[in-house]
Parts: C-alpha cells; structure tokens; sequence
C-alpha cells in the first residue's frame, strides 16, 4: 500500500484529500519535523519506509543528485505547483471574454478547494468575481515568456500595435469628430489608405457598408 511523507510546505487541504481516498499520509508537521532541512526529510522518510510528496524544486532536485549517485531512498513524488497568488495575473476558462484579471485573494473553501477573488477591468471599470482555483489559468509576464520562447502571432502584434497607433494618428480629431457614426472597418480601411505609398486601391464593400463615407474621410484627410 503507498504511504506517503508529505513535506511542510503541501497545503493541508492536499494531505486531507488523500486521506478522505484512503491514503496512508502523515505529515512533517505530525512528525513534529517542520524544521528539517531537505537531505533531513528525505532522510526521515526513508527512515519510515514512505515517499516523500513535496512541491518544492529543491527537494527534487535533492532526488535527482541522489539517483545520480547511487543513494538509497524512499523516493519523491513532486507535485508542481499551481502558481496562482495575489497579484497573480489569472484567465478564467470558459471566459475568454473577461480577458486577464488580477488575483486579490486566495482563501480555502470546504472540501480542499480554494476559492480565487480576481478583479477584471473593462470600459474603465473595475469589477471583482470569484472563482474556483481549478478554472483559472495563470497568465505569464512578458518575461516570463520570453524566458520560455513564446510569443504572439504576427498577426495578433500587428493589429494590437495598429490599435495603439490609431489614437495617435487621431491627435487632432480628424476622425472621432466626424459627425457620422463610423464603423471600425472604416476606419481601418481609411487608415490603411491613407498611410500606404501607392494609393491605387478597389474599394469593393458590400452594398450599405459605408463607401461613400470611406472615401470622404479619404478626401478629408488626404487635404
């Protein structure tokens, strides 16, 4: 039967939940061995013919020299954290519409679940909603991307950068104090127009898109 040595830094709801399943677990707390460093607890483990679980990298990395070596022990079973904390930057799944929130609080609920309070802004307004830790992602920095080689699609940072750029070439208002209502394919196109070297383009909008606007903003702005 396993039996298991669970390090002190595995939340309690953890060794709780494998118990309720009818695991043999005891905890270094119980084993009033808190205070040992990670050779010593590996050490205390093997002592109780058990495997030590633990979340820590150190302690892993502790299993690995000693494979290395040829030592002896019970063994590790590593569990990797779910790394999500306050100021975590979190996505909910199945709510890609809230985009990414900012964790304010992390608290145990029954059961061994942990309850997520994530604050989302949208349109200039904050709003808070909580959810269960199994459902939220943590979202990575952009360093924390860029040390594990990720990026956006080209696309994706073409139209984020064109978002940024059309505040600026709006500076005087040329097209948010139009006194017609524009849609954002209009805008695009204008912008798209007027920017390029060559203008030699065909506008070709379905029937009531909006082309005789297109090409009066046109006119406006190549004045």
């Amino acid at each position: 039967m396993l039996a298991l040595y669970m390090d002190h830094n595995v939340p309690r709801a953890i060794s709780e939940g494998l118990r309720l399943r009818g695991i043999d677990v005891i905890t270094a707390y119980e084993d009033s061995a808190d205070d040992m460093n990670d050779p010593a607890l590996l050490d205390r483990a093997t002592e109780l013919g058990r495997a030590l679980f633990t979340q820590d990298d150190d302690l892993l990395a502790e299993a690995t020299k000693r494979q290395k070596e040829g030592v002896i022990f019970g063994g590790v079973i590593y569990s990797h954290q779910l790394q999500i904390k306050k100021n975590t930057k979190v996505k909910v799944q199945y709510r890609p519409e809230l985009g990414a929130g900012s964790v304010l609080q992390v608290a145990e609920a029954s059961g061994g679940e942990y309850n997520v309070d994530v604050v989302f802004e949208k349109d200039g307004k904050r709003f808070l909603e909580t959810f269960p830790q199994s459902l939220l992602t943590p979202v990575a920095d952009i360093f924390q991307r860029y040390q594990n080689n990720e990026s956006d699609h080209p696309t994706d940072f073409f139209l984020k950068q064109l978002a940024c750029q059309l505040p600026l070439e709006n500076s005087g208002g040329e097209l948010s104090n139009s006194k017609t209502d524009l849609f954002p394919h209009q805008i695009l196109l204008t912008h798209q127009i007027i920017s390029a070297r060559r203008r030699k383009f065909l506008i070709a909008d379905e029937v009531g898109l909006g082309k005789t606007i297109e090409v009066g903003l046109m006119n406006l702005l190549s004045l």
